[in-house]
């Protein structure tokens, strides 16, 4: 198959108000791209201050639920008794999982610099 030279269109011509529209464009595109970056950001700060301190006290409340499990099961208060196994168990899986959660969250929430 040939391709006949003459059939092709023809090439624009640079003009300076092709560049002029060009830079319109480009400037207009940035401006946009600056009010989303902006609002993501503002919707990130909200964010973080609204659930920080719930993850702060999730975990604050998993550490004391863990003291007092501790406190009963060695005083053996109100005969609360556990088996080694279950003791093992209970402390050793949710605490991993509400530190892992915590991890995760923080991750999401307060994610590091991205490298250009």
């Amino acid at each position: 198959m040939k391709i006949e030279i003459s059939k092709l269109p023809d090439i624009p011509k640079i003009t300076s108000e092709n560049i002029e529209y060009f830079n319109e464009e480009t400037n207009s595109y940035d401006s946009a791209k600056k009010e989303l970056d902006l609002e993501q950001t503002k919707q990130v700060i909200k964010l973080r201050k609204e659930y920080a301190p719930r993850i702060h006290i999730l975990t604050c409340i998993w550490i004391l639920f863990v003291i007092i499990v501790i406190f009963f099961q060695g005083f053996k208060f109100y005969k609360f008794i556990l088996s080694d196994s279950v003791i093992i168990a209970l402390l050793g899986t949710t605490t991993a999982t509400i530190i892992g959660l915590f991890v995760i969250i923080l991750k999401d929430i307060f994610p590091g610099k991205k490298s250009n």
